[in-house]
């Protein structure tokens, strides 16, 4: 009994020599025209040809077109095809066609499951440490919108005690110095520690760490470089985050430093000498944040960021090393724009 498409087909092995009887079988309606059977044995040789012989045009596919399109009354449960003339080689290919479509269930064979998961395990190679580094990301800017809020319902509540609302020079106050600053500054936060460089304290140490700048960027010796999280004492939040202040003892002040090209290398003229310039501020402190503390990434833009306090407002600002443009776009919704980089190694570009 062999089963196409939940019908069924039988073979009558009477008369087997020169002229065979070929019965065709269904199960179901046996209302159905036994012609929808001639047309399902038909199809199953066209699309799955189990023999070389069934080829289309051949002489054997012919034969076996006649049987598929002969008819019989409607009613009954079996068709039978007499006179069929079929010599030793024709009877053996529609035997094994026959057993070709034998109902056992289609299985893969252990090389074809081997293979297969072969093929699963190179592409979650390939595409795994993406996927993860892209979830990161994700947590980190949720992150970063929440330490940011954090930070500026602080200075909200800062300005309130001090009674300057919409002014930050009392908290930000240039007369004091940035322990101090950082202390006071603490007062505001639900659940923050205050943290000094001997606190003995789980939630205070590993917190002097350097930190990778938004992209790679170039030292004076030609190496790629890193920053600080600046070693005073810190604010440790309930969640970890690591706020650092930078307090300055003026409001304005000009410098020399060097010029940076856009890619990260430092400018210098036909010579090779390096080009420096005179930057101007106008701040009075700089708070700097990681929002999971020494945990890694530890780079600029990506878990790190700096806030510039001004007197009238907190602005997200600075050279391009420090990120401005991934906070500015994390706070739109997005997720943290970055270069990863390798410290210490020759800068390439």
């Amino acid at each position: 009994m062999i089963k196409l498409f939940k019908k069924v087909v039988d073979i009558d092995n009477v008369g087997w020599a020169e002229s065979p009887t070929i019965k065709l079988c269904w199960g179901g309606n046996p209302n159905l025209q036994k012609s929808s059977v001639g047309r399902i044995w038909k199809r199953s040789i066209k699309n799955f040809p189990c023999h070389p012989e069934l080829v289309s045009g051949s002489y054997h596919r012919q034969k076996f077109s006649t049987i598929c399109a002969q008819k019989s009354n409607v009613g009954q449960v079996c068709t039978t095809y007499n006179n069929i003339t079929l010599n030793t080689e024709e009877r053996s290919i529609i035997v094994s066609c026959l057993r070709h479509y034998s109902p056992r269930k289609a299985a893969f064979t252990l090389a074809e499951v081997l293979i297969t998961l072969g093929i699963i395990g190179v592409v979650a190679a390939m595409t795994l440490p993406t996927l993860i580094a892209k979830y990161k990301d994700y947590e980190l800017a949720n992150r970063t919108r929440k330490t940011v809020s954090v930070i500026n319902q602080a200075i909200q509540l800062a300005q309130a005690a001090y009674g300057t609302p919409g002014d930050n020079s009392s908290m930000f106050n240039i007369s004091k110095s940035s322990p101090e600053v950082t202390k006071e500054f603490s007062k505001y936060f639900n659940g923050a520690q205050y943290c000094t460089a001997d606190t003995n304290n789980k939630r205070c140490m590993d917190l002097h760490y350097s930190i990778k700048y938004n992209k790679a960027t170039e030292s004076t010796s030609g190496t790629t470089t890193t920053a600080t999280m600046y070693n005073f004492p810190r604010i440790v939040l309930g969640d970890g985050t690591v706020i650092a202040i930078y307090q300055y003892p003026t409001e304005y002040d000009e410098y020399e430093g060097v010029v940076y090209n856009p890619n990260g290398s430092i400018k210098k003229d036909e010579n090779g000498n390096i080009i420096y310039t005179t930057y101007r501020r106008s701040t009075l402190a700089e708070i700097r944040f990681d929002v999971n503390g020494s945990k890694s990434p530890n780079q600029f833009g990506r878990d790190a960021f700096i806030l510039m306090v001004y007197k009238n407002k907190i602005a997200i600002e600075g050279a391009f090393t420090y990120g401005p443009d991934s906070l500015k776009n994390i706070l739109n919704g997005g997720l943290p724009i970055y270069s990863d980089y390798v410290p210490g190694a020759p800068f390439e570009w």
